[in-house]
């Protein structure tokens, strides 16, 4: 069963839903918490997911901010969506018990969740697993 819809502003000035890649590319929500400098290294991120390809699978950073906090950061150059969650909506939606924080939730084609990933520091971890999903679902 596919998860909820989500509808959040996002770093570009526009809203993003679930429903805009249902059917087209598996779907990371990378939840980074509040967006503060020290945090996830988003320019690394952005850089690296080539790795594994863009047109196969899209991540979306998710923080605890505002729609005009997610505007103002300066990742604006980025390929990379930051989306607000300022409520905790998201989290709550896709999170669980043990994942509340600094987590990835990797949704397939339909939007299902098929894993959790917790990560601490560096996105080595989130984007191995995120490759094995993009090389498993286009195997």
């Amino acid at each position: 069963m596919a998860e909820p819809d989500f509808h959040a502003s996002s770093s570009r000035g526009q809203a993003l839903s679930l429903s805009d890649f249902q059917g087209k590319v598996p779907v990371v929500l990378v939840f980074v918490g509040a967006l503060e400098p020290e945090g996830l290294d988003m320019v690394d991120l952005d850089r690296r997911q080539v790795e594994f390809g863009r047109e196969r699978v899209q991540l979306l950073v998710v923080a605890h901010a505002g729609g005009a906090d997610v505007r103002a950061v300066p990742f604006s150059g980025l390929n990379l969506p930051v989306l607000a969650d300022p409520h905790d909506e998201l989290v709550a939606t896709f999170g669980d018990a043990e994942h509340t924080a600094h987590f990835a939730a990797i949704l397939d084609k339909q939007g299902t969740v098929v894993e959790r990933v917790a990560f601490t520091s560096g996105v080595d971890p989130l984007l191995a697993k995120v490759k094995e999903l993009g090389d498993r679902l286009h195997a």
